[in-house]
């Protein structure tokens, strides 16, 4: 029911000369990058962005409900299985950007975060719940590689996401946090160590159209500027690396 009022608001909306926002399923990771885009796309193209944050396993289940025009997922494989089951637009998949892991706090080490953690000087470390998201499953996996998991396995705190991980160092009830580079980069705070490539690779978040009978007439034109030169700097300046 709630799924049909909103398309009845987008279309009266449209009615009233007012344009129709372009609605962006996103993952949590990269879901405040894409806010922060949302300004520049609708000066350039007169369109407003809603960025929807969830995870990958939602959006799975959710495009096919909801009126979302494109989807952000950090796991390419789920996104293959949305373009092969029809989900998706096929041939629209393309790389966004990819988010390096970075351990984050007022007490690490910004040359060598492996010391920060095998030290453990710390009471709590917040991470992302591994069956909820991507980086927490490489979250887990670093700390594996590292020998550390029974080491700091009652120091875990687990979150939803990766912005309720990053709110647990904020809100001063963990002191490091495993988050990805994008969100934390922006600060400027030197409280960042990015966790080299050999360590664990960087997670690809791969970027789609959404199959709908009623398509934005701006989807493909929102997609386009994702992909862009402009955007992709802009990205890469906060943290990311480039994707496509």
């Amino acid at each position: 029911m709630k799924h049909r009022l909103l398309i009845a608001v987008l279309a009266l909306a449209a009615c009233q000369g007012e344009p129709a926002p372009l609605r962006v399923a996103a993952v949590s990771s990269i879901a405040p990058a894409l806010e922060s885009l949302a300004k520049t796309f609708r000066e350039k193209h007169g369109v407003p962005m809603e960025i929807v944050a969830g995870t990958a396993q939602d959006f799975g289940r959710r495009v096919r409900t909801e009126p979302f025009d494109l989807v952000v997922l950090a796991d390419p494989s789920a996104m293959l299985a949305l373009e092969r089951s029809g989900g998706v637009v096929e041939g629209s998949r393309a790389t966004l950007a990819v988010g390096p892991l970075a351990v984050y706090g007022a007490t690490v080490d910004p040359k060598d975060g492996v010391a920060t953690l095998r030290a453990q000087g710390f009471a709590k470390l917040a991470v992302v719940d591994a069956d909820r998201s991507a980086y927490g499953v490489a979250t887990r996996e670093l700390i594996d590689d590292l020998g550390l998991t029974a080491a700091l396995a009652s120091k875990l705190v687990v979150a939803s996401d990766e912005v309720a991980a990053l709110a647990q160092v904020d809100k001063g009830e963990c002191q490091l946090a495993i988050v990805p580079l994008g969100l934390v980069s922006p600060r400027q705070d030197g409280r960042a160590w990015e966790v080299p490539e050999p360590l664990h690779a960087g997670l690809p978040h791969v970027v789609g159209l959404v199959q709908r009978k009623d398509a934005h007439p701006k989807a493909r034109e929102l997609r386009d500027f994702l992909l862009g030169a402009a955007t992709q700097q802009a990205l890469a300046e906060s943290g990311w690396q480039r994707g496509r």
